[in-house]
């Protein structure tokens, strides 16, 4: 998904989500965890790593700098790198992702499948990124699943910065923060969102 930020206007009213309704939304998905572990298994093994999809959307972001109108992030999610996905392609959704000329890229979990050992492959199709690009990454329940911390050092040894409820100024008043995985409600949006200034243009990843 390819998302170009532009400034919303003071009339405009307050953002869709507050805090509290994503703490809701998040309780929602680990209620309904428990509740689809056969369907959303037979969903990641065999849909999405079949199922690759192209959307531009604008989001109008409350307190973007003026200079920062125009400001395009691509994200990439839910790679799967496992035994249905091969390291070609992933490689082929980094090409894709490149030639949409992001001025940031954010990957937002589930890496692997079945095993942290492709965590590895995962993060070498993904260096491509880090040699145009600012790049940031949340992980999602596969990857803890398998080895949240072995997806984690895959990814930061070859240059992705892995944000777990934490965040980062990646311009001059635009901050992105990450919660960590929801699902298995390792999500904490206070600590995430620590230390970001009253008022400024924020961005937050979750899987």
């Amino acid at each position: 998904m390819a998302l170009t930020m532009t400034q919303a206007s003071a009339s405009e009213g307050p953002p869709r989500f507050s805090r509290r309704h994503f703490i809701k939304l998040a309780a929602a998905g680990v209620a309904a965890a428990g509740a689809c572990t056969v369907g959303g298994g037979a969903y990641a093994l065999f849909l999405e790593p079949n199922w690759a999809a192209l959307e531009r959307v604008e989001v109008r972001l409350r307190g973007l700098p003026e200079r920062l109108d125009g400001f395009t992030i691509t994200q990439l999610s839910d790679l799967h790198r496992g035994p249905q996905v091969s390291e070609e392609q992933v490689s082929e959704a980094v090409a894709l992702t490149l030639q949409q000329q992001p001025d940031l890229v954010a990957l937002t979990g589930d890496f692997v499948s079945g095993s942290a050992g492709y965590a590895m492959s995962c993060a070498e199709a993904l260096h491509p990124l880090i040699d145009h690009t600012q790049v940031f990454a949340c992980l999602g329940n596969h990857d803890h699943w398998t080895d949240a911390q072995a997806v984690d050092e895959a990814l930061t040894g070859t240059g992705v910065t892995v944000l777990r409820n934490s965040c980062r100024e990646v311009a001059d008043g635009l901050w992105i923060a990450a919660v960590d995985d929801i699902w298995e409600q390792h999500n904490d949006l206070d600590r995430a969102l620590e230390g970001i200034p009253d008022g400024a243009a924020t961005v937050l990843l979750a899987h």
